[in-house]
C-alpha cells in the first residue's frame, strides 16, 4: 500500500507505516494511532516477559531446585526471571539497525524451536532426545548455510529455512527412533490435556490429573506411575498410527470456516485499498 501511495523506491521501508499514518489520518487520529501502537508493543512485551518467567519458574527452577509449592518463593523467582528477561532482550534490540533485519532474525530463529514443538504435539514417537537433536541439527544447518554457503538477506531466507527445517525434522525423527521412547502413560495424559476442550475438564480429573487451585490448569501428579496408560476419550484421524491428530469437532470446523472467510475479506480489502491508492 505504501508503494502504491508514494511510488516504488520513494520511501524507506521503516518509514512506510508512519508516513502513511501521517498522510492519510487527521491529526487527532494520527495521535490515536501512535497510542495504539505503543499499547500493542507494551502488551506483547508484557506477555513475553510473563511467559518467559512462568516457563522458567515452573519447568526449570521448580524441578531443579525443588522449590515446592511455596507461592511467595515462586513469585519471587518469577520476578527475578522477569528482570533477567529484560537484561537479555534489551541489548539484543540494539543489535538490529532496521525492522526488516529484526524480522529476518525472527523468521530464522523461531522455527528452530518450532520443529520440536510440532513434533511433540503431532507425533507420539517424538521424545526429548529427538527434540534436542532437531534443534542442534537445525541450528548447525542454519550457521552452515549462512556463513559457508553465503545464503543471506531476503534472497537467502527461504532457502535457509527450507534446508534447516528439512534437516532438523529428519534428525528429530531418526534420533527419536533410535532412543528410548517416553512413557506411554505420560504421553496419554499429555495428549489428553492437549486435546480436551474447555468445559469438559471432568475427563482430566478421571484420568488422575490434578487441578491447580485458582489457576484453572491441571498438572500430572507424582503418585501416578509414568507407564500407567489411560483410555483416550477422543478419536484420531489416523487411529492405527502414532500421529496424534484428533478428529475435529463441530466448533473447530465452524471456527476454521469463519477464520478463513475473515482472512480472505481482509486480504481482499487490502488489495482493493492498494488499487484505489495507486489509481489516485
Amino acid at each position: 500500500m505504501a508503494i502504491a501511495l508514494f511510488g516504488a523506491g520513494k520511501i524507506q521501508p521503516d518509514h512506510a507505516f508512519g508516513a502513511m499514518a501521517r498522510e492519510l489520518l487527521p491529526a487527532g487520529f494520527a495521535g490515536l494511532m501512535i497510542a495504539c501502537v505503543l499499547a500493542s508493543i507494551m502488551d506483547n512485551i508484557a506477555v513475553f516477559m510473563v511467559t518467559f518467567a512462568g516457563i522458567y519458574t515452573n519447568n526449570i527452577h521448580k524441578k531443579i531446585f525443588s522449590v515446592g509449592t511455596d507461592e511467595k518463593k515462586m513469585v519471587r523467582h518469577n520476578r527475578f526471571a522477569s528482570i533477567a528477561f529484560g537484561v537479555i532482550v534489551i541489548p539484543i534490540s540494539y543489535a538490529f539497525t532496521d525492522v526488516p533485519e529484526a524480522m529476518r532474525f525472527m523468521f530464522l530463529s523461531v522455527p528452530l524451536m518450532g520443529i520440536a514443538f510440532f513434533m511433540a504435539i503431532l507425533w507420539r514417537g517424538a521424545n526429548r532426545w529427538g527434540a534436542f537433536a532437531s534443534f542442534a541439527a537445525a541450528l548447525a544447518t542454519l550457521l552452515f548455510s549462512t556463513y559457508y554457503l553465503g545464503w543471506s538477506g531476503d534472497a537467502g531466507l527461504p532457502k535457509t529455512i527450507t534446508l534447516y527445517l528439512s534437516v532438523g525434522i529428519l534428525a528429530g525423527i531418526i534420533v527419536s527412533r533410535l532412543t528410548p521412547p517416553e512413557p506411554e502413560g505420560k504421553l496419554d495424559r499429555f495428549y489428553l490435556l492437549l486435546n480436551t476442550p474447555i468445559g469438559k475438564e471432568e475427563a482430566l480429573r478421571q484420568a488422575g490429573l490434578v487441578e491447580i487451585p485458582g489457576s484453572g490448569t491441571f498438572e500430572e501428579p507424582q503418585s501416578i506411575p509414568p507407564d500407567q496408560k489411560i483410555v483416550m476419550p477422543y478419536r484420531k484421524i489416523f487411529p492405527n498410527s502414532s500421529l496424534e491428530i484428533p478428529v475435529p469437532g463441530r466448533d473447530a470446523k465452524v471456527g476454521f470456516i469463519w477464520v478463513t472467510l475473515i482472512m480472505l475479506a481482509i486480504l481482499g480489502g487490502v488489495k482493493l485499498l492498494a488499487s484505489w491508492l495507486a489509481s489516485g
